[in-house]
């Protein structure tokens, strides 16, 4: 089959409603006062576009490592570009005990559900 590009309103359809569904039902298994719980919620605080993301662009490569170089160049290189809820993210990430309960928080969400997020390239 040949992708074709076309306008984004008239790709949605039964994937982007499944997705959504299936992020809704995600999030709906953690924890609620739990640590990846609260970094979703400064995410959701966070404007979809600042000064710091403007200056990175998209997600250029779909691996661990180059969404590790665009995390960095958003985060870290444009540190003086963070609006305080991007900057609430970054802070949140610093503290190993955050990263390491919210990990173990989505893989246990992950295994109750029978799915698994991944990284892909579309």
């Amino acid at each position: 089959m040949v992708a074709v590009s076309t306008p984004i309103e008239s790709q949605i359809g039964t994937d982007e409603i499944r997705q959504i569904q299936l992020l809704a039902v995600l999030l709906s298994a953690l924890p609620a006062k739990g640590k990846l719980r609260e970094l979703l919620d400064a995410a959701l605080v966070a404007e979809s576009h600042s000064e710091a993301t403007d200056a990175v662009g998209a997600v250029r490569e779909f691996s661990t490592e180059g969404l590790k170089r665009y995390l960095e160049a958003r985060w870290v290189t444009n540190a003086a570009k963070l609006q305080p809820a991007e900057a609430k993210i970054l802070e949140w990430q610093k503290d190993a005990t955050n990263v390491a309960t919210a990990v173990r928080e989505l893989v246990a969400a992950e295994y109750a559900l029978g799915f698994r997020l991944d990284v892909v390239a579309h």
